[in-house]
């Protein structure tokens, strides 16, 4: 925590605790609902989110129209990359959503909590293409895409940079020969592009930094080895930690295989439970949902370093709900017709608008956005270590709620193992990066 008072340090902190506690809600509250196809239930949580952003995005779009056009200008030269990132935001919750309701809530949570290491392996997967291809073959193309991928930044610099001065020049150039003007631009564009080649040493400098450290790799072994510890638990069932819960069905009822009401015959009170089975399938899809969610975190890595909060957010959250409406319209059978659990708008039916809108407002905005706005006071890597916990708590939240009940003895030994790796791999790149 940066040059903050104790007063400061404090409300920062609790703001933390509840941006993790939000987050680590969700996979709860997304259970509460399993009459809702998974992949409608993902839309309407984005579907939410984007109601809730959308004064602020507003507010915000008129704020910098103003003051600072240039971002504007920007914001829509990179509209293309946000339709990207949503695009992959919405098959991570939709992916993600679909786990839940084919493995135990902790497992769908560690399992999707794994992006580190999987940003790990695509690290030296990079890193090996650049040693072997561009330093050792001296390979043109993996050059050109070495230039174009890795340096994007640079470029995107150079072409707003380039872009704000052609419209400067329209403007003092109006009856001036637009084919000269437009000749000399693609000149200078050459020569900017031709400055920034780099050169072998250049380019063996840049792949030591991305070469992932010792303490990031072994970070990724040790969480892959948890990972498959807890693969020890496929086919079992975590129940409720309801004791008087029973496997005879003459006294219970399901709803889609997967909440079940039993009656306690002593007591004459009913309880809700829930019964779950580990599964190879429901496991790596919410792996998948990591996977995708590598990708919007490298793409919203770029844009956030100069797009305000609720420019980025906003459509992002807007391009991922319709990915996973449609998705939903084309998988489940969903319709746009009436406010019932398999239309695209029921969640503005009276039993699920509270928590589609938590979902949207609390786990999405009071989440993931104001752990954004807080990395800008915290380190990331206290944050960062912060938002490992999400598995723990989402668990003991769900344990809590009545959808998660006693985790399998190899869950039990794995998720620990997952979370010691995950930990080394924050750690480690936090110190590469103060190196």
């Amino acid at each position: 925590m940066q040059n903050s008072s104790p007063k400061n340090k404090v409300i920062l902190f609790i703001g933390l605790v509840i941006a993790v506690t939000m987050c680590s809600s969700a996979g709860t509250v997304f259970l509460l609902i399993p009459e809702v196809p998974p992949l409608l239930r993902a839309a309407w949580r984005l579907h939410a989110q984007t109601l809730v952003q959308l004064i602020p995005f507003i507010i915000e779009y008129k704020q910098y129209l103003t003051k600072d056009p240039n971002i504007i200008i920007k914001w829509k030269n990179n509209f293309h990359k946000m339709i990207f990132s949503g695009f992959f935001l919405g098959l991570h919750f939709g992916t993600w959503v679909w786990s839940l309701d084919h493995t135990t809530l902790a497992h769908s949570l560690m399992w999707v909590t794994m992006y580190p290491i999987l940003l790990n392996g695509g690290q030296w997967i990079l890193y090996s293409c650049l040693v072997v291809f561009v330093l050792k073959y001296n390979n043109v193309f993996c050059k050109k895409c070495f230039v174009k991928n890795i340096l994007f930044q640079d470029h995107d610099d150079d072409n707003n940079n380039d872009n704000d001065n052609n419209k400067d020049n329209k403007m003092r150039k109006v009856n001036n020969n637009d084919n000269t003007n437009n000749n000399d631009d693609n000149n200078n564009k050459d020569e900017k592009i031709t400055m920034v080649i780099p050169s072998d040493h250049d380019i063996k400098e840049k792949s030591l930094s991305l070469k992932p450290t010792m303490l990031e790799t072994m970070g990724a072994i040790i969480g892959l080895a948890g990972g498959l510890i807890m693969l020890g638990d496929v086919g079992t069932s975590h129940n409720n930690i309801n004791n008087n819960y029973n496997n005879n069905n003459n006294n219970a009822s399901s709803i889609n295989n997967t909440n079940v009401v039993t009656v306690n015959d002593n007591t004459a009170t009913s309880s809700v439970t829930n019964v779950k089975q580990v599964t190879i399938e429901g496991d790596m899809m919410a792996l998948a949902g990591a996977a995708t969610m590598c990708v919007y975190l490298l793409v919203g890595q770029s844009l956030r370093k100069w797009a305000p909060i609720w420019l980025y957010m906003t459509p992002v959250a807007f391009f991922a709900a319709w990915t996973c409406t449609f998705a939903s319209v084309l998988m489940e059978n969903t319709t746009f017709i009436g406010l019932t659990a398999k239309s695209v708008f029921g969640f503005f039916a009276l039993q699920y608008i509270i928590i589609a809108f938590y979902l949207g407002g609390g786990a999405g905005v009071g989440g993931h956005t104001l752990v954004n706005t807080l990395l800008r006071y915290l380190s990331p890597l206290f944050v960062s270590t912060a938002l490992l916990m999400e598995p723990l708590v989402g668990s003991i939240l769900g344990a809590i709620v009545g959808v998660q009940g006693m985790p399998g003895l190899f869950t039990f030994l794995g998720c620990p193992v997952v979370l010691i790796g995950l930990i080394m791999i924050v750690y480690g790149e936090s110190k590469k990066s103060s190196s």
